[in-house]
């Protein structure tokens, strides 16, 4: 079984918003737009990625990038989401 992410996620952590790019390990983008630190942008930042999951795989990784804090709560809503079933 290959263990490499399916689905890439880059988040540019901004204090209101956030650049949220989405493509595939070759290099392809899929998907990029923006979303407000609002719950309402994150519920958005979730369908978006569920989206191309039943397309491309179920496989995510998520690298972000944030400074002072910025990144939460959504950090901590990648990590609860997509932890591992045992």
């Amino acid at each position: 079984m290959n263990n490499a992410p399916q689905i890439c996620v880059s988040v540019d952590i901004g204090c209101r918003q956030h650049s949220v790019a989405i493509g595939l390990p070759n290099g392809n983008v899929l998907d990029e737009f923006d979303i407000l630190h609002r719950p309402e942008g994150f519920k958005q930042f979730f369908a978006r990625i569920e989206h191309h999951c039943r397309q491309h795989g179920s496989e995510v990784a998520v690298a972000m990038e944030g400074y002072n804090g910025y990144a939460r709560p959504l950090d901590s809503l990648v990590k609860v989401t997509w932890l591992p079933t045992l």
